[in-house]
């Protein structure tokens, strides 16, 4: 009778370890949960509305009239001048400049540039028998 008693509780604690250890590989705990997602600050708007802007370019000193003003000591010697051909070379623009954009339709701006000399060429006669060259260059 012990003997039975014995087999019959071994068996009951195989029994229940085997029940534990079917159903210790049948369940899983859920898997921990992520942390919550916490998006990362927006960019400090520092510096957003300033700008830098350049240009290159070509001025064209297409109209133009040069003015001839006689000397004075010319003036009673019947001298005068006739213009046959005058020309102004073109010259070119290099600048640069910084800005502030306040809003849609204002800015602030601070601009500088620089324009290379222009060639001035006139030539021109004395009637009866007078001629004059004149050059130079235009700064501006």
């Amino acid at each position: 009778m012990v003997r039975t008693r014995f087999m019959l509780s071994a068996l009951a604690a195989i029994a229940v370890l085997a029940a534990n250890a079917a159903h210790a590989a049948d369940y899983s705990p859920p898997p921990p949960q992520p942390p919550p997602y916490i998006p990362p600050p927006p960019p400090a708007d520092c510096c957003s509305s300033w700008y830098l802007r350049g240009f290159v370019g070509v001025a064209m000193n297409g109209n133009y009239n040069l003015e001839y003003i006689p000397n004075a000591a010319n003036v009673g010697n019947g001298f005068t001048l006739q213009n046959q051909s005058e020309t102004i070379a073109d010259s070119t623009i290099i600048g640069g400049g910084i800005g502030y954009e306040w809003n849609n339709w204002l800015r602030f701006e601070g601009t500088a540039e620089y324009r290379t000399r222009a060639r001035v060429y006139a030539f021109g006669n004395y009637p009866p028998n007078g001629l004059d060259i004149y050059e130079g260059y235009l700064k501006s």
